[in-house]
């Protein structure tokens, strides 16, 4: 589950694109990328559901293993390429 921050409910602006994050992640299929599975927008504390992807997150991995051997390097930079390639342009966004 993701929650926005206390600062962000607060900020209208903010709150918007939190939502349209939520909106957006609902269209998104890709194995880098956790889905959004549900928004609920309704309540006091705003969450979104996200899809939970099983292994580490990158930033246990950095913590864990840094420095990296080159292998290592050009495998996460393909998972991230690939994550952001996959990405629609920010023009091509339905709604």
């Amino acid at each position: 589950m993701k929650f926005p921050s206390v600062a962000m409910v607060g900020d209208a602006s903010t709150y918007e694109r939190f939502l349209r994050e939520a909106k957006i992640g609902k269209q998104l299929v890709h194995s880098a990328i956790p889905r959004t599975i549900a928004i609920f927008e309704n309540y006091e504390a705003p969450c979104l559901v996200l899809e939970y992807i099983e292994g580490k997150t990158l930033r246990s991995i950095l913590a864990d293993h840094a420095p990296f051997t080159l292998d290592e390097s050009f495998w996460i930079i393909r998972q991230l390429a690939s994550a952001l390639i996959y990405l629609p342009q920010p023009w091509r966004l339905s709604p």
